[in-house]
């Protein structure tokens, strides 16, 4: 059976030191504000080029979740 892959995006809160877990950009903004992250969506499209992202409130870190075909 053929395995598809589905980008995701990890939200790691070093201060609070809680992970979350996100299918996109604007998923993760429906569900934080660009304060609570440090960084501005549109930051994140234009800048976001090396892996991982890195301040001071937060690490974000993009990856593939692996799906059976159902």
């Amino acid at each position: 059976m053929e395995k598809y892959q589905r980008q995701v995006i990890h939200l790691y809160f070093i201060e609070t030191d809680e992970h979350h877990y996100f299918g996109s950009i604007p998923a993760m903004y429906e569900n934080f504000t660009a304060k609570q992250l440090g960084v501005s969506m549109s930051s994140l499209y234009n800048r976001w080029k090396k892996e991982p992202w890195i301040n001071k409130k937060v690490i974000l870190r993009k990856g593939r979740l692996v799906v059976k075909n159902k």
